[in-house]
């Protein structure tokens, strides 16, 4: 059973690398105590215990709190930066007419529910396919 234990724990960590989803990581710590069980010349039957004991309770106690570390963790890329963005109106728009808008020195079609002049301050709340949809953050215009 050694070996065995040895190519799970190997297995696991080289999965894990390859695949970098949190997939595989949790059965390497627990096929290393079974690992060393086996060379104390512990029953297989409690490796195997040991073995799905250990990744279980890895899995349900450390799984979420590391997701939620990486996602807190990893900063905002492409479309995901540009929601809350502010947006300066290239040209007059609004309603059911889109427009344009510059976004961090980026030009976009853009609508808004409400009348939009040309050099109006907008956020920008979602996007929808190439459109991003804003809204009047206040009224003064940059010229």
């Amino acid at each position: 059973m050694t070996m065995i234990w040895l190519f799970v724990a190997i297995a696991a960590i080289v999965l894990e690398v390859i695949t970098v989803q949190m997939v595989a990581i949790w059965f390497a710590p627990a096929a290393i105590v079974s690992l060393l069980l086996s060379l104390l010349g512990v029953n297989e039957i409690v490796q195997i215990v040991v073995f799905v004991v250990i990744s279980a309770l890895l899995v349900i106690f450390l799984y979420g709190k590391i997701r939620k570390n990486i996602a807190e963790k990893s900063e905002k890329t492409n479309i995901d930066a540009i929601i809350g963005a502010d947006a300066i109106a290239e040209e007059d728009f609004g309603g059911d007419v889109t427009g344009r808008v510059k976004i961090k020195d980026m030009s976009w079609k853009a609508s808004c529910e409400e009348n939009v002049e040309k050099g109006q301050k907008l956020t920008v709340k979602k996007i929808e396919g190439v459109t991003v949809v804003c809204a009047v953050k206040n009224t003064a215009k940059v010229n």
